[in-house]
């Protein structure tokens, strides 16, 4: 299980693309030393081609120089490198060292990611109840996380089955984010937990 360090880059690399110039002037400004965790910055686009062509070892040195600073966001960065090869060999190890390191320091999202390492034991051993507590704190505002808790409470992973607490999370995904499994699993749910018909929910 792979995912983006930010779930809204799609939306960014496209507005970025659709004005080069744009984009441009955005990558020069990150050049700016003065600016804040500009190493992190600069790696992100790097990484992502905002502004630049993708160097993935130019943003592997720049996510290195930002974790020396203690920018916990470059090394949050610095953590997708090493496991997904970015710019250097596949090291699941470090890129759990560094995952936990910004979980540890209140980046929600690496603590997504730090669940999606205990759950497929990526540089540790595997360990799906932890990997359910992160995939919690990481909480519902977060698409990924939400949609795996609802089928975790579904198929008894990492915690035993709820049907009450899968339907809660069902509903999110669908509402906020049409989850294809909330479509097939909330009916079947509210018809297991003996839900009146016309109390059932409106998937339309």
């Amino acid at each position: 299980m792979v995912t983006y360090s930010d779930d809204t880059a799609n939306d960014v690399n496209s507005w970025l693309k659709n004005d080069s110039e744009n984009s441009k002037k955005i990558f020069d400004f990150t050049m700016n030393i003065e600016a804040e965790r500009y190493e992190a910055i600069l790696a992100y686009f790097y990484m992502k081609g905002f502004g630049r062509n993708k160097d993935y070892k130019e943003c592997l040195q720049w996510c290195k120089k930002g974790c020396e600073k203690k920018d916990i966001y470059a090394c949050y960065e610095l953590a997708f490198c090493y496991r997904d090869s970015l710019g250097t060999f596949e090291d699941y190890n470090k890129a759990f060292h560094y995952f936990n390191l910004a979980a540890s320091c209140g980046v929600l999202k690496a603590k997504r990611e730090l669940a999606i390492m205990y759950m497929d034991g990526m540089g540790c051993e595997e360990n799906k109840t932890k990997a359910f507590c992160l995939f919690k704190e990481a909480g519902e505002q977060d698409k990924m996380s939400c949609c795996i808790i609802s089928d975790c409470y579904f198929d008894d992973i990492g915690i035993e089955t709820n049907l009450v607490e899968a339907l809660k999370y069902y509903k999110i995904c669908w509402k906020k984010w049409e989850y294809p499994n909330a479509i097939r699993r909330i009916p079947l749910i509210e018809k297991r937990l003996g839900i009146p018909i016309e109390q059932r929910f409106n998937l339309r």
